[in-house]
């Protein structure tokens, strides 16, 4: 009974974090800080898992700008295979290793967005996308609103 309980609190909390990287984009900013969404992940995730989702999020911040991040990197960086990366980062988020490099790229345009030094072309680029366009796009599939509108609804509150 013991070991079921263990396994059921283990899967109840995949759960949650499953549901919290899904849902994280639908939310507007004010409902949930970048803050809680970290300690919401973090305390979801084993020791093991949390270095491992830590280390890839680390290697896509400390090459945002690189259009080059993708799951080629990521996985000679890892030392696993291309689709080990991607069936652990899918187990772990519910995500596919693409669809979690273009999350964290958009975490980091919010911050930069948030600061108010840059315009959304730069910010754009400092992501490491060169396309203004797509960078809206993949914006608002995050937040539900264009970058501006976003920055709107903040200065609302």
């Amino acid at each position: 009974s013991l070991l079921r309980s263990r396994i059921n609190n283990l899967l109840d909390s995949r759960k949650k974090l499953i549901a919290q990287f899904q849902q994280s984009g639908t939310a507007h900013a004010s409902s949930v800080h970048l803050d809680e969404k970290h300690s919401i992940i973090t305390e979801a995730l084993s020791k093991l898992d949390n270095e491992f989702i830590e280390k890839i999020t680390q290697l896509v911040e400390d090459n945002l700008s690189s259009e080059k991040i993708d799951i080629t990197y990521l996985s000679d960086k890892m030392c696993m295979s291309g689709s080990t990366l991607y069936r652990k980062m899918k187990a772990l988020t519910g995500l596919s290793t693409n669809e979690y490099i273009r999350k964290v790229k958009m975490q980091n345009a919010e911050r930069l967005l948030l600061e108010g030094k840059y315009n959304i072309s730069e910010i754009a680029y400092k992501v490491g996308m060169n396309s203004t366009g797509y960078f809206r796009q993949c914006f608002k599939d995050e937040f539900g609103v264009s970058p501006s509108d976003y920055l709107k609804l903040i200065k609302q509150e």
